[in-house]
């Protein structure tokens, strides 16, 4: 016995056991949330990035994650011939990191 929804966007049969699971909001509810949770981000970097992504925090009025840009110069000390991982495990390639920019915010890039 399934109750019926007249909607474009969302649930039209609502499972229980999905409802219980997941919830049933509706696409732009679910944007909401997804913001919400972006709002609680304060210097958050992705698992396993760590000292390869610069922290980030997102706010209710600005949505890009970082404007800090590390910028790396390529030391080689032989043959560069073969697969990149080899040669950096090798040390044939070696990153050195220059310096840290923290690029101007423009108001025509804000996120969503």
């Amino acid at each position: 016995n399934a109750e019926i929804y007249d909607t474009t966007i969302g649930w039209r049969f609502v499972n229980p056991v999905l409802k219980k699971q997941y919830g049933v909001d509706s696409m732009p509810q679910t944007g909401e949330n997804v913001a919400k949770g972006f709002y609680q981000k304060k210097d958050w970097v992705p698992a396993g990035m760590d000292g390869v992504c610069a922290p980030s925090t997102w706010t209710d009025k600005d949505h890009r994650p970082t404007m800090k840009v590390d910028l790396y110069r390529a030391k080689v000390s032989g043959p560069t011939a073969g697969d990149l991982n080899d040669l950096m495990a090798k040390g044939t390639i070696k990153l050195e990191k220059v310096k840290t920019i923290d690029l101007p915010r423009k108001a025509e890039w804000l996120g969503w």
